[in-house]
Formats: C-alpha cells, structure tokens, sequence
C-alpha cells in the first residue's frame, strides 16, 4: 500500500483495511531452473506476480509441501537503493483492519562479510528467485528505520529512564531491520512483520538510532592538491565499492558466545552511500563501534572502487540527526606514534551538509568530545562524543526548520503549525513534520575530524578489530544498556489493535 524508498517519510492518520497475503500454490508446483541455472519459478501457477522475485516459502526450508505466498502489506521497503540512508520516519495514529502484514522489509541474504548471495538461504526462503536477486544490494539496504510515535504499528512505545519524564511522555519505538548488525539487549520480533508463518522481517527496537558519517577532505570536488579521489571512491552506491567496514563493539551474550567459538563471527557493516565520498551508516545510540582504516588497495581488489585511508590526510566524522541524547563512542587505528602526536590528531567542530565539499569548521573548544584515549600497544585511537551539552543549539534551531515560511510559522507552544491569517493551511499537521526531525543545526553537524599521522599506512594489524565486549556488565560498558534502563510499555489496544497488543511488554533478559 505504501512503498519507502528515500526519505525522510512522515505518515499521518492513514487506515490500512483488508490488505492480504495471497497463496499461489506450493514449492513443487513451483518448479525448479534447468541444471547450471538454479532458480526458482512460479510462472506455471498463473499468477502474475508469481512471474517476479519475492514470493516466500511458508515455513521456510525449502520442502515441497511448503506454500508459495505473495507478501502483499501495508508498509513495505522498496530495494535496493544504494544511497544514503536517515534514520527520520515517523508514523502516528495509523489503524489496521483486516490486514496480514503491516510493515514489511527485503532483507539481502548474503553470506557473512561478503555480498556473495547465500543461494541455500534464498531458496530456502523464496519459491520465486533468481541467483542474481541480490546483486543490485548494498549494505545501505541492510539499514531501514521507522519510529512509531504511538505504538501503533508495533503495540509498544520505549521509555529511557533518567531521561524522559515517565511513562506518560514516551520515546517512539523503532521498527529496525531484522539485520545482525542492529541487534541489541533489548529488541523483540516485531508483530505482523511477516508472512504467517514465515519469519519475522523487523525488529521492534526501544532505542535511538543515529547516522554515522566518514568524509576525507582529500576527497572535495576542489581538493586539487593533496586529493585523494584516486584512493577513495567518490560513488559508493553500488557493490562495486568496497566501502568502509564498520565493526559494533557491544555484543549480546549469545554473540559474545559465538564470538568465542569463532572471532570472525561478529557483527559488521560496510558504510557506503552517496555519489560524493560520503560513507555512512545507522547506528545504535550510546553505541561502540570500531572503523576499519587498516586495508590496503590490495585488501580491497574484491572491488573497482576502494576506499583507503591515506597518511597525512583529513578524515571528517559527523552525525545526522543526532539529538541532545546521542552519545557514541569510536575507535579506529592511526598507527604507532606517541601520546601527544594522537591528542593532536584530533580537532572538534562541526560540518555543513549543504555542499559536496562537507567543509568542516574547526571549534578547538568544542565539549562534545568528552574522553580520547590512544592505546601505544596496538596503535587505535578512541573518541567519545556526548551532545547533550548542545541542548541549546538544538532548541534554537528547531523553530527554523518550520517550513515553508508562506504558510507556516512557529506558535507560542513552541510547535510548527498554520501562519496566522494562511488561506493556504487549514491543518497545524501539514507544517508539523517540517521540524520534527534536524538532519543538522544551522551551523552544521556536530563531529570531529581525524589526521592520519605521516606515519600512518593502512596495512592490517595484529588483534585488530579490537575485542568487544558484552553490552552489560564488562568494563567500559555503557550504564545505557543496563538492565531496565531501557524499558518497553505497551499501549492501548484501541491504539495497537488486536493483532498487536501485548498484555505484558517484552522485557530485558
């Protein structure tokens, strides 16, 4: 009924009614590609759609008994799309009647750290496939987000105690790709996200989410000296691009489990986006996330497109759509220098948004850099980042984001709704979402740039990425993910429904 592709997306007051799932026959009667061709095809069932990718096995697991179903829903993510990605959709007061699956997403199946197709995965899970479905993916499309202002999609709201006033004044719960990547304490299978009967397709998640962005400033369209295009791909929209690897840190107990049994067995993603240099991804809040900057070119020959960290060069990091509560910590290798030399690497400021240059603004006295530590063994860098002392800046900028300005303007509430005397707007809702979500304050992003040192070659090292460490309990975890700290209350059925009412809300194991 609906299909996101970019955004952001804001969605107000809309019923979805009698949307169903179709059956259009079995896996036997959905006969297999001839040999050297493995596919698998519907178009003998005389369903139209049966002719295209997508229809799904229910259950999965590849049994000819198993039905073949068109996932119709209400909400669904259009893929792939290669390019940058905000975590800045919203819905409120929506109502489902007589509907299957209310908010549906692709998900690339791939095996592990590659996007080589896992053809057993995806024959296991589809009756309708083709070996190249995935191809046109890339780890952009591993990232959707949806925050539900009301619980009415999902059945839950989220609540940070501490920092919200109570109950009665919740955080949105965020509907998050059922990914690896995104899994944390306190997430749950979402209601309705799925075929019946097959597996869920997202996540309900009670935390923040924010954009992660890299830029080297070697890489500008008027970087004419010192440019660095030749080793950092300016598109990365394609899977042609390397991108850059991104490793989370925090880990669950099972991951830590497999962790142990398997240290390549942890959570990553490539950040890639965009056809100006831009690398970027969504990330957890109060997140801890390792930036790989030790492959060479030659490391990254599985791709037409590197992106190489280079010495002496300017490397930009920046969030948007951050809030007064986006918190993140990063690390990332610079190599072996002493102490001072790693201090001075790094500089605070922010970054404009509005130019392909990303020009950044040094601001030496910038307090979002709250701890910078440099480990002299293994040669990694790490640098926290708080805004919650920017609240101001926030607060101040909102109200110039109430756009447009013919008809729309600030209202003694401090909310964007109707100018007085606008024959154009009779809705305060139409000039709501204008200001619900700040990609950036005025001034730019808030971030903080690396200089690689002259010393500085990326070359893989020794027990890099670093060890992560569990989410709870171990030194340098975050109070953030402790137990009840982070809490889910459901709402009203007349707001959820039926179909998505919990009479307890899932709760932190």
């Amino acid at each position: 009924m609906i299909s996101i592709y970019d955004g952001p997306s804001f969605e107000d007051s809309d019923a979805f009614m009698d949307v169903h799932t179709t059956d259009i026959g079995t896996l036997s009667q959905c006969k297999q590609g001839a040999p050297g061709n493995p596919a698998g095809s519907c178009r003998t069932l005389g369903w139209m759609n049966g002719y295209q990718s997508g229809a799904i096995q229910v259950p999965p697991g590849g049994v000819s008994t198993n039905h073949c179903v068109l996932p119709n829903a209400a909400i669904a993510w259009k893929q792939p799309n290669g390019f940058f990605y905000p975590p800045a959709f919203h819905s409120r007061n929506l109502a489902f009647q007589n509907v299957d699956i209310r908010h549906f997403v692709v998900q690339p199946l791939w095996l592990p750290q590659s996007f080589t197709p896992d053809l057993k995965a995806v024959a296991d899970t589809y009756c309708t496939w083709e070996p190249a479905d995935f191809t046109q993916f890339t780890d952009v499309d591993r990232q959707t987000e949806l925050s539900d202002d009301d619980g009415a999609i999902t059945g839950l709201v989220g609540l940070v105690s501490g920092l919200d006033p109570g109950p009665t004044q919740p955080e949105p719960s965020i509907s998050v790709t059922k990914d690896p990547f995104y899994n944390a304490p306190l997430v749950t299978p979402e209601c309705a996200s799925g075929v019946p009967g097959a597996e869920p397709t997202v996540d309900t998640s009670a935390y923040q989410y924010v954009t992660t962005a890299i830029f080297p400033t070697c890489a500008g369209p008027t970087a004419r000296i010192g440019g660095c295009r030749a080793n950092w791909a300016v598109s990365c929209s394609n899977q042609q691009c390397y991108g850059v690897p991104l490793y989370r840190q925090f880990l669950t107990v099972p991951e830590f489990n497999a962790y142990t049994a398997d240290p390549k067995d942890r959570p990553s993603i490539r950040m890639m986006g965009q056809g100006n240099g831009q690398r970027s991804t969504m990330t957890v809040n109060h997140g801890n996330y390792y930036i790989d900057t030790t492959l060479s070119r030659a490391d990254q020959s599985s791709a037409s497109a590197p992106n190489v960290f280079l010495p002496n060069r300017a490397y930009e990091i920046y969030f948007v759509f951050a809030t007064p509560q986006t918190r993140q910590t990063y690390s990332l290798y610079i190599g072996k220098v002493t102490q001072a030399e790693a201090m001075a690497t790094v500089q605070p400021g922010t970054v404009g948004i509005n130019a392909d240059n990303f020009p950044f603004t040094p601001n030496p006295s910038g307090n979002w850099i709250t701890n910078k530590h440099y480990d002299t063994t293994t040669g990694v860098l790490t640098v926290t980042v708080d805004l919650s002392q920017q609240a101001s800046v926030f607060a101040g900028d909102k109200p110039k984001f109430c756009q447009p300005q013919t008809y729309c303007s600030i209202h003694n509430d401090g909310s964007c709704g109707c100018a007085p005397g606008s024959t154009d707007c009779k809705d305060d809702s139409v000039c709501a979402w204008s200001n619900k979500e700040i990609d950036c304050p005025i001034a730019g992003c808030f971030g903080f740039t690396v200089t690689m040192p002259t010393s500085f070659v990326a070359a893989k090292q020794p027990n890099l990425p670093p060890t992560p460490i569990h989410f709870v309990g171990d030194p340098g975890s975050d109070p953030y993910f402790a137990k009840g700290t982070v809490q889910f209350f459901n709402v009203n059925q007349s707001i959820s429904g039926a179909q998505c009412h919990y009479d307890t809300p899932p709760v932190q194991q």
